[in-house]
């Protein structure tokens, strides 16, 4: 019997971790992260796992919110074959995101930032995700600030607009160490640094010494805010976002 509230689920195959969030009602969600470099030999059994701590099936899926990119070309297409695939079947609605949608979304959303915006001049947050090797992806954003009135961080000047997200300020860029620490100096304004450390512990090296930088708990995809970030945007495209051409990563892993 289906279930009469229907679930939504989130999951993103772009990195090194199958990572899925379920959403069956109120604020609540069941989440998991796996790591497994052959992502499609769990990724049906994770979500059949989620499922039934829920007594559904496939059928009660109600919603599918999914991570695009940017990332490992064969992950990216797991993820978004299986959201097609239910689409074209049942007609459920797919709402995309991109990885670096959900970090920023994750550094405006956290108290540390909205207490740090509030003192920083033209603030903006940085994006950093490793790529392959020497090799990341950057995206900056602006947060969307109101002037005057009483700001979340709890002091009158500016505040944080709710329920929106921040505005992309450049296209995302494929770029190499040397060049990412460049471009990163060279943005205008106070920045708010957030990376996935969960793909390199070290990668917060790459910012500025002046940057600010997001705490550990929120340096990595966390599931719930795929499901949160998409049904904000509400982006119904599925084509992948591919920084990376699919041959540099193949030849980079025979290299390895």
């Amino acid at each position: 019997m289906a279930k009469k509230e229907k679930i939504i689920l989130g999951f993103s195959t772009a990195g090194s971790r199958v990572k899925t969030a379920l959403k069956s009602g109120g604020a609540k969600f069941r989440i998991k992260s796996v790591k497994e470099r052959n992502q499609e030999k769990v990724f049906f059994k994770i979500m059949e796992k989620l499922l039934s701590f829920e007594k559904a099936e496939f059928k009660d899926i109600g919603g599918i919110c999914v991570v695009k990119g940017p990332g490992r070309f064969t992950g990216i297409r797991i993820s978004l074959t299986f959201a097609s695939m239910m689409k074209a079947l049942t007609g459920v609605k797919v709402f995309t995101v991109t990885a670096f949608e959900v970090l920023a979304y994750q550094a405006f959303e956290s108290l540390a930032f909205k207490k740090w915006a509030v003192k920083a001049k033209n603030p903006k947050i940085a994006v950093i995700l490793h790529a392959f090797k020497k090799e990341y992806f950057l995206q900056v954003f602006s947060p969307r600030l109101r002037q005057g009135g009483e700001g979340q961080a709890g002091r009158k000047g500016k505040g944080i607009e709710n329920n929106v997200l921040p505005k992309s300020l450049i296209n995302p860029e494929w770029l190499d160490e040397e060049n990412i620490k460049k471009r990163i100096a060279d943005i205008k304004g106070d920045i708010y640094v957030i990376a996935d450390t969960e793909e390199d512990e070290d990668i917060y090296r790459l910012a500025d010494k002046k940057n600010e930088k997001a705490s550990v708990k929120i340096s990595k995809i966390m599931p719930e805010n795929i499901i949160k970030t998409a049904l904000i945007k509400k982006d119904e495209d599925i084509s992948p976002l591919y920084l990376k051409p699919a041959r540099y990563e193949m030849g980079n892993q025979r290299g390895s």
